[in-house]
């Protein structure tokens, strides 16, 4: 009988008489009858047919006598080095019209923004970028600051991108505080294919304002909200981002509760809040990593009739800092290796004119090979999707093990919030 290999996770649905499967390699879920969870003997039961469909899908510990370690180990890799796609984040500006209580530009004194010479020193590093790859497809998110006060900029790059691009896939993001959705924006935004456009709401209004408001202390949630209305609209792909802490967690049923009413029923995301180094252990601790808000949170949101891919705010193998082709852009036309991280000498990798010099690839190896994972990863059921923590929150907080955070959180979310 064929063994299910480590990657693969199993629960038992006693109503429907299954076993439920879920493959974090290929991030595939299949059932097998069992009329009492045991999955030994649901495997021993299995027809050739179904045996067949799990080997080729890669449910066991071998296939054709090569070890499924063996295959992660290859697909890292192809991950790592893939010259077959590029992604880049760009930070128009460091300006914002908000002073949010946990953005990790805190750290960031500067109040930069792209001028006409790194404009131009731009479209040259994507140039060589192109000339020096194999790519097929593109991903460009504008970030800020909030990136939305440089729309014009903004649109300009997108047309010369494309361009430069013209070959190649493109898929267009923007992470906006949704605060400056006028009229005239919103005209032109919808001229874009745009992937998604990410906006935050942080829960209800006095939580929200709490910790997201204008530079001027006047509240943002009403603002947000009838912003995101007006490109609901027109059918722009806003996706409402909720970043879940211990103070918000258990607001979040009052915050859908008030979306679904207003008419807004966008997809919806969350993620952690956690602090930038300048702000460490004032909000969140490890401890609080430990605790299940993440679940509690997602188990709400499924009963709001949402539902969300596992693992999802994880890295799949390898984080970007890791992949030659992950590139953070500041505003003043440096590359970076992690987009908390910018600013920051240790994540610096070089600047955008010096791209694929000597120097530039002797900086880039030590970001590439850069070994996260500890020799106990290897032998974790999570090693595919925890890749060793977070190097940035380990500068932040210390060596820490997400075994128990994963526990409480995303392994009870595979079987229940999908």
């Amino acid at each position: 009988m064929s063994k299910l290999n480590k990657y693969v996770f199993c629960n038992y649905s006693e109503s429907e008489q299954q076993i439920v499967l879920y493959n974090t390699y290929t991030q595939e879920m299949c059932m097998i009858e069992s009329s009492d969870g045991n999955i030994d003997e649901a495997l021993q039961k299995l027809t050739s047919t179904q045996e067949e469909y799990l080997s080729d899908h890669l449910f066991f510990e071998e296939k054709n006598n090569v070890r499924i370690d063996a295959l992660v180990e290859s697909t890292r890799n192809k991950v790592k080095y893939s010259r077959k796609g590029a992604s880049f984040t760009i930070h128009l500006s460091y300006g914002c019209n908000m002073k949010c209580s946990y953005c990790y530009q805190n750290d960031v004194k500067a109040n930069l923004s792209i001028d006409d010479k790194t404009e131009q020193d731009l479209y040259f590093f994507f140039e060589k970028v192109n000339k020096l790859n194999e790519l097929e497809a593109i991903d460009v998110v504008f970030i800020g600051g909030e990136p939305l006060l440089f729309a014009d900029l903004m649109f300009r790059m997108i047309e010369r991108i494309n361009t430069i691009f013209a070959a190649q896939e493109k898929r267009f993001a923007i992470i906006t505080n949704g605060t400056l959705f006028s009229d005239s924006l919103v005209d032109r935004l919808k001229q874009i294919p745009w992937s998604y456009i990410q906006v935050t709401i942080d829960g209800p209004k006095d939580v929200h304002n709490g910790q997201r408001m204008f530079k001027n202390n006047k509240a943002s949630f009403d603002t947000i909200v009838a912003g995101i209305q007006k490109c609901n609209v027109v059918s722009l792909p806003v996706v409402i981002n909720i970043n879940v802490g211990k103070n918000n967690y258990n607001r979040v049923s009052e915050l859908l509760s008030y979306l679904q009413q207003h008419g807004i029923r966008n997809q919806i995301q969350f993620s952690y809040i956690f602090e930038c180094a300048g702000d460490a252990l004032i909000k969140n601790s490890i401890a609080d990593f430990s605790e299940d808000y993440w679940y509690q949170a997602h188990l709400v949101a499924k009963q709001y009739g949402y539902h969300f891919s596992p693992f999802y705010r994880l890295s799949y193998l390898v984080c970007g800092s890791c992949r030659v082709n992950d590139f953070v852009i500041s505003p003043d036309g440096k590359l970076y290796k992690c987009i908390s991280g910018i600013g920051k000498e240790e994540y610096f990798l070089s600047d955008i004119t010096e791209y694929a010099t000597e120097e530039y690839w002797k900086r880039l190896s030590q970001f590439v090979e850069y070994e996260n994972l500890k020799e106990k990863c290897y032998q974790c059921k999570y090693e595919i999707v925890c890749g060793g923590w977070c190097r940035y929150k380990k500068d932040v907080y210390g060596e820490y093990c997400p075994f128990e955070e994963l526990e409480k959180n995303d392994m009870k979310m595979i079987f229940e919030c999908i």
